[in-house]
C-alpha cells in the first residue's frame, strides 16, 4: 500500500488541533489480505499489485487537556473508495493513573 497525507497539527499549551486528508492505494496481493498464504516464490511486479483499490479520506481531530492526567476529545473521519463511503465521529476521555502501583503474582 502507498499513501498520500497532506495535513496541519497546532499544539498550544493545552489544546490539540489535527486535521489531514489524502489518498491510500492497496492491491488485493498484500500481507493484511494473504497473511497465512505461504511465500513460495518472487515475481517483481508493479507496486502495489493486484486489483488495486484507491480511497481518499479526511480526519479532524480536537484534544484538549483539562489536567496533566486528564483530557478530552473528539473527532471526525470521513473516508470514500467512489462505491461506499464512511463516516465516523468519536468522543474519548483519556485518565492516566498518576500512582506508582505493582502488581504482585
Amino acid at each position: 500500500a502507498d499513501q498520500f497525507r497532506f495535513g496541519y497539527k497546532c499544539i498550544s499549551k493545552s489544546l490539540l488541533f489535527d486535521f489531514n486528508m489524502g489518498t491510500f492505494r492497496f492491491g488485493e496481493n498484500n500481507i493484511k489480505n494473504n497473511s497465512y498464504n505461504p511465500y513460495d516464490s518472487f515475481v517483481e511486479t508493479d507496486f502495489p499489485s493486484g486489483k488495486i483499490k484507491k480511497m481518499k479520506f479526511i480526519n479532524l481531530e480536537l484534544e484538549w487537556w483539562l489536567r496533566n492526567n486528564l483530557s478530552i476529545g473528539s473527532g471526525f473521519e470521513w473516508r470514500s473508495n467512489n462505491i461506499l463511503t464512511d463516516n465516523h465521529f468519536f468522543i474519548y476521555v483519556n485518565y492516566f493513573l498518576s500512582k506508582k502501583f505493582i502488581l504482585k503474582i
